[in-house]
């Protein structure tokens, strides 16, 4: 599976995908209502093991740092304001269409990957791949760790921290490692080959939103898609396993039409699967 992919796919039912369309915009949701019960968590005990082997080998203002860093007002009890639209490398594949389009009714978004890092920066978001193998988290982890080191090193030795600066320091350390953490997923979902696009925030956001979900309230952001032309980077659309993919099909090709995508092709899933 290649780390630079040029289509992406998110998964969705009839709701999503008619969702999507009306309002040419995603739910970006709340990381800690995802369905992996240790989001963000094993990413913060990696953080923590880390920091422990990093500090004696650091300068006496980095183990300072370090020090105060774990535990401090910024360490959340719970995870912090970070919001998640998912997709995956992998196309039309069948495990992605049981836990995601169940019950004969979903459908495969595919964008275009190029369009998704436009909006990089520019509206807030980041696209990001996520990391399964703890060695490559703790590789992440601690690129941060060690830019940040550097960082106190530079400034200690002019005085800024006796000016309030560490605070400052703490801070933005604290964002990076929500955007590293961010990335870190369960090994047992590697299949999915997730990538994301992360809206991040210190503090709750204004815009925060609420929806319904299977057990509880689910804050989500919502998210514009469109570039500068208000046009969407959807390159097709794929009708999951159902009773009858060429009505879906039908249906779908007659809905884009409807907001102006007639020229976005739909497909059908090459899965026999079968649950109806």
């Amino acid at each position: 599976m290649s780390n630079n992919p040029n289509l992406l796919h998110h998964y969705t039912t009839q709701a999503g995908l008619l969702g999507i369309l009306k309002a040419r915009r995603v739910w970006a949701t709340s990381i800690s209502f995802l369905n992996d019960s240790q989001e963000f968590l094993c990413g913060f005990e990696l953080l923590k093991d880390l920091i422990r082997d990093e500090s004696p080998k650091s300068s006496p203002a980095g183990q300072k740092f370090l020090a105060s860093a774990i535990p401090n007002p910024y360490f959340p009890k719970v995870p912090p304001h970070v919001f998640v639209f998912s997709m995956s490398a992998q196309a039309d594949e069948l495990s992605l269409w049981r836990a995601y389009a169940p019950q004969g009714a979903g459908y495969q978004i595919t964008f275009n990957v190029h369009e998704l890092q436009q909006l990089d920066g520019r509206r807030g978001s980041r696209l990001v791949h996520c990391l399964y193998e703890v060695p490559d988290q703790r590789a992440l982890l601690l690129e941060v760790v060690q830019k940040w080191l550097q960082q106190v090193d530079n400034y200690a030795g002019v005085g800024w921290f006796a000016q309030g600066g560490e605070d400052t320091f703490r801070l933005q350390f604290w964002l990076d490692v929500l955007r590293a953490c961010a990335r870190i997923k369960n090994r047992s979902f590697q299949h999915e080959h997730e990538w994301r696009l992360v809206l991040d925030h210190l503090q709750q956001p204004d815009n925060l939103q609420f929806r319904q979900g299977q057990s509880a309230i689910v804050p989500y952001l919502d998210f514009d898609l469109t570039d500068q032309a208000e046009r969407l980077p959807i390159t097709s659309i794929t009708v999951g396993p159902c009773a009858d993919t060429a009505r879906a099909a039908e249906g779908v090709r007659t809905l884009l039409a409807s907001f102006g995508l007639g020229l976005v092709p739909v497909e059908v899933t090459n899965s026999p699967f079968q649950n109806w």
